[in-house]
């Protein structure tokens, strides 16, 4: 067989490469391919540009060493997309460049300092390792998708790596420049034939090792798919089965539903109390009892007819609105207050609203009960009025037992004394002396009498309260209360010039005296703190203050006979009480806040005409 020259041969390579880049590449854009092929198919157009340079500038260095690059990155890129294909991701891009960099030296060296014989062994030897690497990544890593495309791509490259491993033997025995010696050797053409077969063989077996692989897929989908079938099948079935009985549950459960319903219904309208649904300034709902309480023969009169602005007492009737929309709105949890109901034939309904907010066809509502207070009130205004009837009687009583006590009682005992002093001075000097023991006891139990008939008048009505007032009546209590109890009492009396009316003025002087007697009976306190004076809004303010042990674990609005006969006294006022006792603080102070005169409020109480002291 003829020989060919090497330029024909670095042709015919360019030619078989050139075809196997076409032919994968064509395969990458008409089928669907795994990653790692691209890599090939750039492998296959990298060492057809190497073969492109070698054949059209042989001899020329420079073209020879970049021809010899793109080679050298075709052996690169094929075997990193070998481990693509197989799943091994890791990469060693720092050893390989570093030994491409190292090979590329050698060769530029040998290509300039005309070394052909190392230059080809070093070739040699470099591929020979390349081949060898990517048979050994196929032979350790076989999948279950392996099949005749990895024999003939193993295969091939075996072959390939024993051809690159004699070339690389034979150069470096052979002394002589073999360029020459090898294209005209007569076995140079069947070598080269035997390597573009191996070229095309290499790429046949990648194209078959993606065609396995894709139909190795398909096979494992078909069978997901046929056990997703049977699979889905098996849950229809049983979802019919759930379906059937899903249905006989639904059918027991609605009718529960309806018969709870309708008992739930018949409660809510035999209900004694009225329970309404509000939503967008109507009310959506209300039962009998509602209806009934604000005059409305049905409840289709009332629901959606009547904004239910209209049905509130002008008084509050913004501020209840604006408190049940943020209610609606879930703002507020849950509110009770009480307001004023218009009545249909204009008459007002006392009421007390307990409300909380709901969902109501799919937008938010409130949702309340309406108990009717209006008897309750009364009620509690009568008793009010008893109880301050009551008071006032008492006080009146008080106030005639006392002066009955001091006038006919005290004048009688001074009397009484005024006889034994003049039966001292009628008997003779021996039977005074005889009798002088008795007359003096005689003397001391009338001045004892005469003190206790004194202490009781004042404890049923002090005189100085009569006579000089309220500031001063507080002043005698304080010094009272320190010299009966021993405990020290700082007085801070700046209101030194109200006037009040008699009812008011013995209503706080009585307050006060029930502070003290709490101070006395629970507190253990040494120091007490009184004050009477004008807060900033023209109230008279009447604060007790102890260091003591404060109420502990009672609540500072436990209802106590004390704390509520003091609240009702308050109340009577038109006042305010405040408590303040807790663990931080030491103590307890209690504060009472009360206008000046009757029908004063808080807002006008600085302008009473009675206060001839200005506020502080």
């Amino acid at each position: 067989m003829p020989s060919l020259d090497n330029t024909s041969l670095v042709f015919c390579g360019m030619v078989v490469t050139f075809a196997t880049s076409i032919g994968m590449a064509i395969t990458q854009w008409t089928r669907k391919t795994y990653p790692g092929f691209a890599y090939w198919t750039v492998g296959e157009f990298c060492r057809t540009l190497g073969f492109l340079f070698y054949a059209t500038a042989p001899g020329h260095s420079p073209l020879i060493i970049l021809g010899t690059c793109f080679d050298s990155a075709n052996l690169i890129v094929n075997n990193r997309g070998l481990l693509v294909f197989r799943g091994r991701h890791q990469a060693h891009y720092r050893w390989e460049i570093l030994l491409a960099l190292l090979w590329t030296s050698l060769f530029v060296y040998f290509t300039y300092r005309q070394q052909i014989n190392n230059r080809v062994m070093l070739y040699s030897l470099y591929h020979c390792g390349y081949y060898g690497w990517g048979a050994f990544i196929l032979l350790t890593r076989r999948p279950a998708y392996a099949g005749s495309g990895d024999v003939l791509l193993t295969t091939s490259l075996v072959v390939w790596t024993l051809l690159d491993l004699t070339r690389g033997i034979y150069v470096g025995l052979f002394s002589p420049p073999v360029a020459h010696a090898i294209a005209a050797h007569p076995l140079t053409s069947i070598y080269a034939i035997f390597v573009m077969v191996l070229a095309l063989m290499i790429a046949l077996g990648r194209i078959m090792m993606n065609a396995q692989r894709l139909e190795y897929d398909y096979h494992a989908a078909q069978l997901n798919l046929e056990e997703d079938i049977v699979r889905r099948e098996k849950y229809e079935h049983e979802l019919e089965g759930y379906r059937g009985h899903l249905e006989e549950l639904i059918e027991v459960r609605t009718a529960a539903l309806s018969q709870s319903e309708s008992k739930f219904r018949a409660l809510v309208e035999q209900s004694l109390v009225g329970i309404y649904i509000y939503q967008d300034y109507f009310i959506r709902y209300a039962n009998q009892t509602l209806c009934q309480m604000l005059g409305y023969a049905s409840a289709e009169a009332l629901v959606g007819s009547v904004p239910t602005i209209n049905i509130i007492a002008p008084p509050n009737r913004f501020s209840v609105l604006k408190r049940i929309r943020r209610i609606s709105r879930g703002l507020d949890e849950e509110s009770t207050f009480s307001i004023g109901l218009l009545r249909t034939d204009g008459g007002t309904v006392d009421v007390e609203v307990r409300s909380r907010p709901i969902e109501y066809a799919g937008q938010p509502a409130t949702i309340g009960v309406v108990i009717d207070v209006s008897e309750r009130n009364r009620a509690t205004k009568n008793f009010r009025a008893l109880a301050s009837r009551l008071q006032s009687v008492r006080e009146e009583e008080r106030s005639r037992i006392a002066r009955d006590n001091h006038d006919d009682l005290g004048q009688s005992m001074t009397a009484l004394k005024m006889k034994t002093v003049w039966l001292k001075k009628q008997l003779s000097p021996a039977s005074v002396e005889e009798n002088l023991a008795g007359i003096a006891e005689m003397e001391q139990m009338i001045a004892q009498i005469i003190q206790s008939v004194h202490d009781i008048s004042w404890a049923l009505r002090p005189g100085v309260l009569d006579t000089l007032g309220l500031p001063a009546a507080i002043e005698w209590l304080g010094k009272d209360f320190q010299r009966r109890a021993g405990i020290r009492c700082h007085l801070n009396l700046r209101a030194k010039h109200v006037h009040l009316d008699n009812d008011r003025a013995t209503q706080i002087f009585r307050i006060c005296q029930e502070l003290l007697t709490n101070v006395i009976r629970h507190s253990r306190a040494s120091h007490v703190e009184l004050t009477l004076k004008f807060d900033k809004s023209g109230r008279l303010l009447l604060a007790v203050k102890d260091d003591g042990i404060g109420m502990g674990d009672t609540k500072p609005g436990s209802q106590s006979l004390g704390l509520l006969g003091m609240r009702e006294r308050v109340n009577e006022l038109g006042g305010e009480i405040d408590i303040l006792s807790t663990p931080k603080l030491r103590g307890t102070c209690i504060r009472v806040r009360v206008p000046c005169s009757v029908g004063a409020n808080f807002s006008n109480c600085n302008k009473c005409d009675k206060c001839k002291e200005p506020s502080q």
